[in-house]
């Protein structure tokens, strides 16, 4: 009597029937049928439809190397970077996928920004071009929090009556204009303290 069992293999979305005896059960030897699935094929050829403006051959080496989530994202599982982008043939998976499906080069004054915020993501429609401004602003980086803030640690608003764009060594940022003031007639007093020993 055999044993049927499914197997994926999720870098290339192939699937194989694995027939075990049952008794070598343990490790002797499995016997890989490949099964045609005919749902992951017609996905592949929605992709390549997608990815018009690719050469063919490397579209769909590029396709078998994505997996559809059911959260909508197309998750790249080949070669990634430390910081979680994918890799293919030396450039970022991300921006051959908006490139390839729309046809067009990326400026270089603008980035793709993730949309759904996972950064193995090739699909097209959660890459969006934005300025690295933007891109910075929407992200969850310390800059980016700060920027969200509406009131000072003190709890002044940041508008405009109260807010002082100051920049220092290149780079800008918001101070509040009361505590600037409290701070400055602080360090005032101190000073003349300190002459008048």
């Amino acid at each position: 009597m055999f044993v049927n069992s499914w197997v994926t293999f999720s870098r290339t979305g192939e699937r194989f029937t694995a027939t075990l005896h049952p008794e070598k059960q343990r490790g002797a030897y499995a016997i890989l049928i490949p099964v045609p699935d005919k749902s992951a094929s017609n996905m592949s050829q929605k992709l390549l439809k997608i990815f018009k403006h690719a050469p063919p051959a490397l579209a769909r080496e590029f396709v078998r190397k994505v997996n559809i989530t059911p959260g909508g994202c197309w998750v790249w599982e080949a070669g990634k970077n430390s910081k979680g982008y994918g890799r293919f043939k030396n450039e970022y998976a991300h921006r051959l996928a908006y490139r390839w499906s729309r046809g067009r080069k990326i400026p270089r004054n603008l980035e793709i920004d993730h949309l759904c915020r996972n950064r193995a993501c090739v699909r097209f429609d959660h890459l969006e071009l934005v300025t690295r401004r933007t891109n910075t602003l929407r992200g969850h980086s310390p800059s980016a929090i700060n920027a969200r803030k509406y009131r000072c640690p003190k709890g002044h608003p940041y508008n405009h009556a109260n807010t002082l764009i100051t920049t220092s060594k290149g780079r800008q940022r918001r101070v509040c204009r009361v505590c600037h003031r409290a701070a400055w007639h602080k360090w005032k007093k101190k000073r003349i303290l300190a002459h008048v020993k």
